[in-house]
């Protein structure tokens, strides 16, 4: 009798799958690699201590400012954790955070698709965030 190994827990980021057909017992072994979750970090990233000071800039796709788009950025870790700004002229918001972890920066504006980026930050971390608005044709 041939047996069908369990699944396994992953060592060095491999996990060990025994493919078990019905009829013929095990099939082979087949080695998968964990998607290993890696979040961008802030671009030009400071740190220090206090207040994270995280600036989203949103630009067109001809790499033109965009004034006047909503900027979000939620936490990942809760609901209710939400900041949102409309960008300046320059297309920039700025958004002060208590404490890092991962988020999701959006940007929308009427006439254009939405964007969005998920980037992680560690607490006192400052840097910023280029997302890019593709117009709706």
């Amino acid at each position: 009798a041939v047996l069908c190994r369990p699944w396994k827990e992953h060592v060095s980021r491999l996990l060990l799958l025994a493919v078990c057909g019905s009829v013929l017992g095990c099939a082979h072994e087949t080695h998968l690699r964990f998607a290993e979750v890696s979040y961008p970090r802030l671009e030009g990233e400071r740190c220090g201590s206090g207040v994270s000071d995280v600036q989203v800039v949103v630009k067109d796709q001809e790499g033109q400012a965009v004034g006047g788009a909503s900027a979000y950025l939620l936490a990942m870790s809760s609901s209710d954790s939400a900041l949102s700004q409309v960008t300046d002229p320059e297309g920039l918001a700025r958004f002060s955070v208590p404490k890092g972890g991962t988020f999701r920066v959006v940007a929308t504006l009427l006439g254009f698709h939405p964007s969005s980026q998920v980037v992680r930050f560690d607490s006192g971390c400052s840097g910023s965030v280029q997302l890019v608005l593709k117009v709706m044709l």
